[in-house]
């Protein structure tokens, strides 16, 4: 009956595979490596892997699970659940894959990166610094293009979660004089004052 239960539950995650976001695949993905993981049946683990050849096809859930993939189930699923599972290799794969990302943009495709990043900073999470990832991803994009970003920054509130990220990228970037001009605008705003107290703390820690 357990199995049976289980089979089920399995086929009505693998029907939401194309309908939901890209957060509650991440769910569906988690859950159903543990059941892959713990289950005895041999039925159950082939549905578990079902539902990972399908997601494995979705390459937008591929740089998402590299970028945000705090609950993502990472490579095969059959070696990481040995007990000697090397995860060092397997983030170095992870930071790999997330230069090969910034390679790929340049001026003409910076806004849908922008939207995209935009989409995932949306996932729930009651602790943002599970993020690491994404918010140094868009820290590395504002110091490439700062005059681009700080206009979307300017543009949006999609993007304020992550504001200390654009403000380490602008102070990195080639163009200091529109960090300092841009800060001391927001200060007289009275708008991003955390953020900008945040990033004035890390870069006294750095500089």
């Amino acid at each position: 009956m357990v199995h049976a239960n289980t089979l089920d539950i399995l086929n009505f995650w693998k029907s939401l595979l194309h309908s939901e976001s890209l957060e509650i695949i991440q769910k569906i993905e988690h859950e159903s490596y543990w059941i892959y993981y713990h289950t005895s049946s041999d039925q159950v683990k082939t549905a578990a892997l079902d539902i990972k050849s399908d997601i494995d096809l979705n390459d937008e859930y591929s740089i998402y699970k590299n970028l945000v993939g705090y609950e993502g189930i990472l490579g095969d699923w059959k070696e990481q659940s040995r007990s000697d599972f090397d995860f060092e290799e397997q983030e170095a794969e992870r930071d790999a894959a997330i230069d090969e990302y910034l390679k790929c943009i340049n001026s003409d495709n910076l806004n849908v990166w922008l939207d995209r990043v935009q989409n995932y900073l949306v996932t729930n999470s009651r602790d943002l610094a599970t993020f690491p990832k994404l918010y140094s991803f868009i820290e590395a994009i504002t110091r490439n293009y700062p005059d681009q970003v700080l206009t979307h920054f300017n543009a949006t509130e999609k993007l304020d979660s992550a504001a200390v990220s654009v403000l380490r990228g602008l102070w990195k970037s080639i163009d200091n004089d529109c960090f300092e001009k841009q800060t001391c605008q927001w200060i007289d705003d009275n708008k991003h004052l955390y953020s900008i107290m945040k990033s004035f703390l890390f870069l006294m820690k750095y500089h």
